[in-house]
């Protein structure tokens, strides 16, 4: 992947998050639309799936933060009282 590229992928990312949660944000109703599903899949595509699978099956999530904001954990409530969890980094740039 060129440097060019890989510096608008997150520009194109954020652009549409942006959007979608702006639209959502002033709806009467907080629903996503179809429209906006689409434009989601059409930057993150297969990853954006399992990410709504995920969700969808374990709908209930705690974030810890560190106090620095430098590593954020997200623990999902499994089956079982089993807690997988995923780590998240934030990065700056």
């Amino acid at each position: 992947m060129s440097d060019a590229s890989s510096i608008r992928i997150p520009v194109v990312a954020e652009s549409v998050l942006n959007h979608v949660e702006k639209r959502v944000t002033e709806s009467k109703d907080k629903q996503l639309l179809d429209e906006d599903l689409l434009s989601l899949h059409s930057v993150f595509g297969a990853v954006l799936e399992r990410a709504l699978d995920i969700l969808e099956k374990h709908p209930i999530f705690v974030a810890y933060t560190t106090t620095n904001k430098s590593r954020t954990l997200i623990e999902i409530q499994g089956e079982n009282d089993r807690l997988p969890t995923m780590r998240s980094h934030k990065t700056s740039i």
